[in-house]
């Protein structure tokens, strides 16, 4: 391929990767480090030639429908990160069949989610040419090591794995057994790894990259997005939150005329204390924490009054999204005229979208709601061994990461 051509096709550290690839076919290639960096377009590309060449493969022996393993956090993510990237690239028209396959160049493609190990039914008792893990390190290790099984291919042909991955902790299975380990084991096991930086893509707007990096969160969401690491969390979670920035004075608070929207999440408790945290959201897309409500030994009867209150105050059609954990509960409110929601629990996606906005000062409080919102959120740390905040007098923090990213998220997807 021509120079100039390539180097407007492929940045350095892609056409690094695709020498590597030609010159010395491994077992396995794993592209780890920072989002948009350029890694699940490399790995799609060497994705493609692994097709191409089992297809020649398969036709020099006569085997008839070889098939080939695309696994990714779900179906949706295949879809949206390897499938609708490889159609607009090359002008492909892959479509899923009923069954999540599609073939290309005579191979069937079978795709499969690799979050949840009862979803390997679809792969039992087969034989692949080839295994393409899309997002790596949200796979079950169950059912990577299951994946790796199904790798035989035929006589005189060595299936290669490929993997793209965003870090997580340096405990993960996919760091220590396969990316951290001596230089001289991978040679052994023929396994190429291939670290990226944000900075690593000379393609991408350089203000897009810009915002990306002033809006990721300090600490461990940004040593892993966007410097690409495997490090633990540790330290405080919301490493952003600045008393003298986000405290804001009662009467410097937005107008309630200048609110487009509430929503308020909500946390059960009975032995340990019960939270319920309002937002209210001006045009801007800035939050504001309105009310803080957290209370022990408390039945539903109260909560429903608090929230009733808040209606009244407010205005109605107000969501509450709620700890999924009570469902009984949030039966009761229901039956109160109160929108309850089950909320999107999702530890560390929440805990990121919070810390995005108090990095971005998108998320402010009131004063006069901070008597139990002060000594959790310095007291809210991570826990080093499990990745996730530490579960002690946790309420209010919970509440909050409840609402708002189950806001972000309907949000986001124009939920009505």
């Amino acid at each position: 391929m021509n120079r100039t051509l390539l180097n407007q096709l492929y940045s350095p550290k892609q056409q690094r990767v695709l020498r590597r690839y030609y010159q010395n076919r491994p077992y396995m290639l794993i592209n780890h480090g920072a989002v948009r960096s350029g890694k699940t377009k490399i790995d799609n590309d060497v994705f493609l030639s692994e097709l191409l060449l089992i297809s020649e493969y398969a036709k020099s022996r006569g085997v008839k429908n070889p098939q080939y393993i695309l696994g990714g956090a779900s179906i949706n993510n295949i879809t949206r990160n390897v499938i609708r990237e490889l159609n607009q690239d090359y002008g492909l028209q892959i479509r899923l069949n009923q069954h999540n396959e599609f073939e290309l160049f005579g191979v069937i493609v079978c795709c499969l989610g690799t979050d949840d190990i009862g979803r390997l039914a679809s792969v039992v008792g087969m034989t692949s040419f080839g295994l393409y893990l899309n997002e790596g390190s949200t796979a079950k290790q169950e059912v990577f090591d299951e994946l790796l099984k199904r790798q035989s291919g035929g006589e005189g042909f060595a299936p290669m794995v490929i993997i793209d991955t965003n870090p997580d902790s340096p405990e993960h299975y996919l760091n220590k057994n396969y990316i951290s380990i001596p230089l001289e084991e991978r040679k052994k096991k023929n396994i190429v790894t291939f670290h990226w930086e944000l900075d690593d893509n000379p393609f991408a707007d350089a203000k897009a990259i810009e915002n990306l990096k002033n809006s990721t969160p300090s600490g461990v969401f940004y040593d892993r997005k966007i410097k690409g690491l495997w490090v633990t969390a540790d330290g405080i979670v919301y490493e952003d939150f600045n008393k003298d920035v986000h405290i804001l004075d009662d009467d410097k608070m937005p107008e309630k005329r200048e609110y487009v929207r509430y929503y308020c999440g909500v946390d059960w408790g009975y032995e340990h204390k019960g939270a319920m945290v309002l937002f209210g959201v001006t045009a801007d897309e800035k939050h504001y924490i309105l009310r803080v409500i957290a209370a022990q030994h408390m039945l539903v009867d109260w909560w429903k009054e608090q929230a009733t209150g808040i209606l009244k105050e407010y205005g109605y059609g107000i969501r509450f999204y709620c700890d999924s954990a009570r469902p009984d509960n949030i039966e009761e409110f229901r039956k109160a005229n109160i929108w309850a929601v089950e909320a999107n629990k999702a530890v560390n996606a929440g805990v990121e979208c919070v810390a995005g906005k108090w990095k971005t000062k998108t998320l402010f409080i009131a004063r006069s709601q901070t008597q139990d919102f002060l000594p959790e959120i310095y007291s809210y740390v991570w826990d080093g061994k499990t990745g996730n905040p530490v579960k002690i007098k946790d309420d209010v923090m919970d509440a909050m990461r409840y609402g708002a990213y189950t806001d972000s998220e309907d949000h986001k997807y124009g939920v009505k």
